[in-house]
């Protein structure tokens, strides 16, 4: 590439290309005279070269490394302004590499925009339970994406997970664990197919979407029965966001205990599993907004359909259960969320700087969610100390992101509600549950079926702390809401009837226990088939109720 001094430029283009003559010619007024049979001479500002020159270079970070193809776009349509403004001829070339970058940013936005609607489609299918045209179009917008702007753009992490979630819903893991080692493998690398391009900086890696990745591996291993895999996958999770919080300067949502994650010692807690995935540490600061339809799906318990003994005859013992946590596993979870964390946010609120769609606020969402997780499998496992101490902050950070009376709040708070009804601690089960329904109620409305399900367990608690009356007015109401909700032979509408004929024979009212569970009876065989193990349930209590009532010809 030559270089020319600061003399105003004259450039030359013959109307064809004869004797060897250059069809361009680009010179200074110090250098020779011109040459061929010249059609155009245009003296070009030096000023105004170096102007669109800044702004095409400005144009390509926008599009290449920050994958912002609209402020590219107005860019490269500045830079044509200037030229035209300035009377730059059709064939100059520099006019020309404007125009050719103009029309590719142009085809990268109207690719962005319409895979963006097609993934909108796909999220139409997949709430409406149509799996496969939900991942038919996720995976042609992943590839529109792939093919049409960078195979290593960020976004592209995202629709790989949300491939990978589609398949976990279909049952199938080894799919879905290959599409997530595919979203691990696949790191950013700068645009570099033209020579303009060889500066531009590594576009920087989505550790938010990472950190996804990482929980959805988590929890595929946990349904392989792998516990350890699940809980290192979890902690993976909990690394990345932990990264990208340091990057970003944030001072909530740290771990102090996020080095032993990386680098595992004697002294670590005795949760953490040994083995280590890689894990770059690269800061990323592009959150796709496709990535909230995945975020934001918390559940709570649904409600119980196993008999009420179950649970009553659990162990209360602390070391049986393992309420006596280890207090480094303790401080571990802690430390993401303190409780001062909750009253910042709060006073932050008053004073209207909080931004729920702000990144950290997805940020601590994916965190809370991981360690939600976490206290799930603690809790599956009988660990109800560890899964205490997840739950708790899981809690904190949910209320620190979406504040004190969102659903999802109220989900995590169900679940500890759980956790204490299993450990057989009975009366802080009811007090979480009406937090529950305090929550459910004010946002959701009376008539919800999240509400419904709220009070079922709530009436299942009274069941087993002796309130038999209490009880059998929440499941009347409960009922009540199921027939108006889903209408007269649902199979929510047979739980609750089996559930109070349940507690009309804790009574000592056989009669109105075998008309409860008679409906019981006619719904599951309706609906379940009269083969079904649930109808079998059923037909032992009634057989149980009539040679209790001396029926034996029933």
């Amino acid at each position: 590439r030559k270089e020319i001094d600061s003399s105003p430029f004259i450039w030359e283009s013959p109307e064809l290309d004869i004797g060897g003559v250059s069809p361009e010619v680009v010179h200074t007024t110090a250098e020779a005279t011109r040459k061929g049979d010249i059609k155009v001479s245009f003296t070009e500002n030096l000023d105004v070269r170096n102007q669109v020159l800044k702004m095409l270079d400005k144009g390509r970070r926008a599009q290449f490394s920050h994958f912002r193809y609209e402020y590219a776009v107005k860019t490269y349509m500045k830079a044509l302004n200037l030229l035209t403004q300035n009377g730059y001829p059709d064939q100059h070339p520099l006019l020309d590499k404007t125009l050719k970058a103009l029309n590719n940013a142009h085809h990268s936005s109207s690719s962005f925009k319409n895979s963006a609607t097609i993934v909108k489609m796909g999220i139409k299918y997949e709430e409406s339970q149509e799996l496969i045209r939900a991942l038919k179009m996720y995976t042609i917008a992943y590839r529109i994406r792939r093919d049409q702007l960078s195979r290593y753009h960020p976004s592209l992490v995202v629709l790989l997970n949300i491939l990978g979630s589609i398949q976990i819903k279909r049952n199938d893991l080894k799919e879905a664990m290959q599409i997530f080692e595919l979203a691990l493998k696949d790191a950013p690398t700068p645009y570099r197919e033209t020579e303009e391009n060889l500066h531009l900086p590594t576009p920087p890696i989505n550790l938010l979407a990472r950190a996804v990745t990482f929980r959805e591996m988590g929890l595929i291993h946990e349904k392989w029965g792998d516990a350890t895999k699940a809980l290192h996958m979890y902690h993976m999770s909990l690394d990345c966001i932990s990264d990208w919080k340091d990057k970003n300067g944030s001072k909530r949502g740290k771990s102090t205990g996020k080095a032993q994650l990386k680098a595992p010692t004697s002294s670590q807690p005795n949760i953490m599993p040994l083995g280590s995935v890689d894990s770059n540490d690269s800061s990323g600061n592009i959150l796709d907004d496709l990535k909230m339809c995945k975020t934001f799906r918390l559940h709570k318990g649904s409600m119980e359909t196993e008999d009420m003994e179950v649970y009553l005859g659990s162990s209360s013992n602390a070391d049986e259960v393992g309420l006596s946590g280890d207090k480094s596993v303790t401080d571990f979870y802690n430390s993401f969320f303190r409780p001062d964390d909750v009253a910042e946010s709060h006073v932050a609120r008053r004073r209207r700087k909080f931004k729920p769609s702000s990144k950290e606020s997805y940020a601590d969402v994916d965190i809370a969610l991981t360690l939600h997780q976490i206290g799930q499998m603690h809790r599956s496992h009988g660990k109800y100390g560890h899964a205490l101490d997840a739950y708790k902050a899981a809690l904190r950070g949910m209320k620190c992101a979406l504040g004190d009376v969102h659903p999802n709040v109220a989900a995590i708070l169900a679940n500890i509600g759980n956790l204490h009804k299993e450990s057989g601690n009975l009366d802080a089960a009811y007090d979480t549950y009406q937090e529950v329904l305090g929550i459910e109620s004010y946002r959701l409305g009376v008539s919800h079926p999240e509400v419904a399900i709220s009070l079922h367990n709530v009436a299942t608690i009274e069941a087993a702390r002796g309130n038999y009356a209490h009880a059998l007015s929440i499941y009347q109401k409960v009922i009540y809401l199921q027939r108006k909700l889903f209408g007269e032979e649902h199979a929510s509408v047979s739980v609750t009837a089996a559930c109070m004929g349940d507690v009309h024979e804790s009574l000592g009212d056989l009669k109105c226990a075998m008309e409860s569970y008679e409906e019981a009876l006619a719904i599951k065989t309706s609906v379940m088939g009269r083969h079904h193990l649930e109808v079998a349930r059923v037909l032992h209590k009634l057989g149980k109720l009539a040679f209790a009532r001396k029926e034996c010809g029933l």
